[in-house]
């Protein structure tokens, strides 16, 4: 007698369940691959620009000496620092008065209105970040904002718009250095311009899902 052998298959009924759990699958785990995504390479341009503006840092001071030996101030001072940044230049001019944008209308920070302030210099980078530098000659330091994906891109502080103090003595540190831990070494900063040090040193945002668990030493993420 011949035996008859039973190919084993699957129902349509199972195809379609299958497939229905892998779309489900698929909605709740691809955005927050793609948030990761994001995030790393924010994180990535975060710790370059700081990498170039250390490097126009001390090309300025290896060109010009010690900042105790300059004789210009204002945005004289600021052309010393951005000669030596690759880029197109705003200048000083508010993006109300220019065809030129170099710097989100939208960001305030404090009281002040970044791209209409004229007291900053504004450049977009050749990776099409955006810079907006200010001498503040009485605390003897640059104030830095930087807007990750340009003058066009996202304007939301701590997440696309971070901040760096130059000093004139000592170079580039991230804003909120000194400034973001309270007791027993806990993450204060939450979601301000201060956040850029946690961001920049821990290489994650998580302050936008649990700023009020982080910890310095012993909770870095959320997880």
């Amino acid at each position: 007698m011949n035996k008859i052998n039973k190919i084993a298959a699957f129902t349509l009924a199972e195809v379609l369940l299958v497939l229905t759990i892998i779309g489900v699958v698929s909605v709740l785990v691809l955005p927050s691959i793609s948030d990761s995504y994001k995030e790393d390479e924010s994180i990535a341009r975060l710790r370059k620009i700081e990498n170039d503006l250390d490097l126009a840092y001390q090309k300025s001071v290896t060109t010009y000496g010690d900042y105790t030996t300059w004789s210009v101030t204002g945005a004289n001072r600021v052309t010393q620092l951005t000669e030596f940044l690759k880029g197109n230049a705003c200048g000083n001019v508010a993006s109300t008065a220019s065809s030129l944008q170099c710097f989100p209308p939208s960001v305030t920070i404090g009281t002040e209105k970044i791209s209409d302030n004229t007291e900053y210099y504004k450049m977009e980078l050749d990776d099409g970040t955006s810079v907006a530098i200010k001498p503040d000659d009485t605390n003897a330091k640059y104030l830095v904002y930087v807007a990750l994906s340009g003058a066009t891109g996202g304007h939301v502080i701590a997440k696309d718009i971070f901040g760096f103090n130059i000093d004139y003595a000592n170079g580039v540190s991230p804003m909120g250095e000194g400034n973001d831990r309270g007791a027993n070494d806990a993450y204060t900063a939450a979601q301000t311009i201060n956040a850029t040090n946690w961001a920049f040193i821990n290489g994650n945002m998580d302050y936008n899902k649990c700023a009020n668990t982080l910890n310095w030493k012993t909770k870095k993420t959320c997880d």
